[in-house]
């Protein structure tokens, strides 16, 4: 028989063990249904789980940070260069510099010719053709129909870059004097006459093995200029007589232009431009 002394002790043992084993249970319930608190939901743990439009986004805004930078410092890199260059009285290297600045921050460094366009093409053929688009350095020069002229002393360069492939004609009229000269900066390349005797050639540190004649011409009789440059090598017909040479590796060119020096003044007439990809030529 049961002491009755005995009965509250079991009585509460009774109770005691119940309440232990529903705290178990509702445990057991609670962490089978609760998120664990260190679980992170995967849309936000995996950010290639949003939406694509919200991915592209994303990249665009990085893109254009990453490419500003890069311009901001490319440019103040050649404004010192060019600082430097003017500060030491080189007018050319400063002018070439410029140019060059302008290019890579207008096409970038991979810049591919191709990509102009025909529009682009025409653009470039139209503003090529105009004084408006070319500053004169020194000397003295004015419109004509279908191009410029240049007198005495004179140097003049065009105000826009050309791709580092590129087709380009026009009329070169020595109307006085024997100093044509035509820059592509940028290449180290000039087409135009030295010496003592009229003729155009190809002179400068970026013209290698040249191969062709000394092409001679007469004060006022027109002369066709027709130049293919590629990558690392140039074609050149001077009324239709072909000089080839290569030239080393390179990317923006700039044009410079004389109608003369001051060994010989002369007068000058450029006429006729256009400019096109090398197979247009």
């Amino acid at each position: 028989m049961c002491d009755p002394n005995q009965l509250p002790g079991i009585r509460i043992w009774t109770i005691c063990g119940g309440l232990l084993i529903t705290l178990c249970v509702a445990y057991f319930c609670f962490a089978q249904t609760a998120p664990s608190p260190t679980t992170v939901p995967a849309a936000v743990q995996q950010p290639e789980n949003r939406q694509p439009t919200e991915n592209l986004a994303e990249a665009k805004r990085i893109y254009r940070l990453t490419v500003d930078a890069a311009k901001a410092r490319l440019t103040a890199a050649y404004d010192a260069a060019t600082k430097a260059a003017m500060e030491r009285g080189d007018l050319d290297a400063a002018i070439t510099l410029r140019r060059e600045r302008d290019f890579f921050v207008a096409n970038g460094e991979t810049a591919d010719p191709n990509l102009i366009g025909a529009r682009g093409w025409d653009a470039l053929t139209q503003k090529v053709g105009s004084i408006d688009n070319w500053t004169i350095r020194w000397g003295m020069w004015d419109s004509i129909p279908r191009g410029f002229r240049g007198r005495g002393d004179s140097m003049i360069t065009f105000n826009e870059s050309l791709p580092a492939s590129f087709h380009i004609t026009f009329k070169l009229n020595v109307i006085d004097g024997m100093r044509p000269r035509m820059y592509f900066d940028g290449l180290n390349l000039m087409i135009g006459n030295e010496g003592y005797s009229r003729n155009i050639f190809v002179y400068g540190d970026g013209a290698h093995d040249v191969n062709g004649p000394h092409v001679a011409y007469e004060n006022g009789n027109p002369i066709q200029i027709s130049l293919s440059i590629l990558p690392q090598n140039f074609e050149l017909r001077v009324n239709e007589q072909l000089i080839t040479g290569r030239c080393p590796e390179h990317r923006g060119i700039s044009l410079r232009f004389d109608a003369g020096d001051g060994w010989s003044p002369g007068q000058t007439e450029f006429t006729n431009f256009f400019i096109g990809p090398v197979e247009a030529k």
